[in-house]
């Protein structure tokens, strides 16, 4: 199975722990609409659909979480399908109850037409190609879902975009895919026929906590937290003089809000 290099050496081994206390989940809100606007639960949140949900590429289990929160201990059939070891063996201690096989957008080791529902959070950039589309538009049953999801940054905030431009921004190299250049979309131009047209839908968002909150989020980048302990340690101190400094974070070190746009896509099976 073939990983991109920068999450293959960002989310491995005790990465994993480090991005699964570092990550925010995902707000009710967006949650529900993804099951219900796909079909797979009633209005009520009824689980109605026959096949099985798959958070796929699905880290240490985020969106398997936020599921499950929202359901609230309703009876779902979840498998889990990630690629990077450390993640799986971190996936596995939060959600021991819940299957978490080795696979890919390209290689998802479950049935033809088993999946009524596919989720995938914060990763489909990392793998927006027509043979990931291929694999999992086979795995979908006709009229099935495939739903993206993003937490990304809100860049109207001042100073979450100095921190974007100042920190994160000048660590991707060209060839490292980001969800925020929306390259990701040109894997359902060009006349695919697999899906059809997305519904899009955007909900605010925070992580609450302290600076050091902030600074978890942003060691948690793949190009960051790969980086060697000494390099690290120069870019949590970077972070800390921006929120040090910044008039609208220099005074709440032990309380603040990081402010997200929860970005959700629905791309239905034809």
């Amino acid at each position: 199975m073939e990983v991109h290099q920068a999450s293959e050496q960002g989310f491995g081994g005790k990465l994993a722990d480090a991005y699964n206390a570092g990550r925010p989940d995902y707000s009710d809100l967006s949650v529900k609409t993804m099951l219900v606007k796909s079909g797979f639960c009633s209005a009520s949140l009824d689980v109605v659909a026959s096949g099985t949900f798959v958070d796929l590429a699905a880290g240490t289990g985020k969106l398997t979480e936020s599921v499950e929160r929202v359901l609230q201990g309703k009876k779902i059939n979840i498998v889990a399908v990630e690629p990077v070891a450390g993640m799986r063996e971190t996936f596995s201690k939060v959600h021991p109850n819940v299957p978490c096989v080795a696979g890919t957008g390209a290689s998802i080791p479950l049935p033809d037409g088993s999946a009524s529902l596919i989720g995938v959070a914060q990763a489909f950039h990392w793998f927006a190609n027509q043979e990931s589309l291929q694999e999992m538009a086979r795995v979908l049953q006709p009229g099935g879902v495939l739903a993206l999801i993003w937490n990304t940054r809100d860049l109207s905030c001042d100073w979450v975009n100095k921190l974007e431009d100042e920190i994160a921004t000048p660590h991707y190299s060209a060839d490292v895919p980001r969800q925020q250049t929306n390259k990701w979309k040109e894997a359902f131009a060009g006349g695919q026929t697999l899906f059809g047209p997305a519904q899009a839908f955007e909900f605010p968002y925070v992580q609450h906590g302290g600076w050091q909150m902030v600074v978890n989020r942003f060691l948690t980048l793949s190009v960051i937290a790969a980086l060697p302990e000494e390099k690290k340690k120069e870019v949590e101190q970077s972070i800390l003089h921006v929120l040090q400094t910044h008039p609208a974070t220099r005074d709440k070190q032990d309380s603040i809000d990081l402010p997200y746009v929860t970005q959700l896509f629905l791309f239905r099976r034809l």
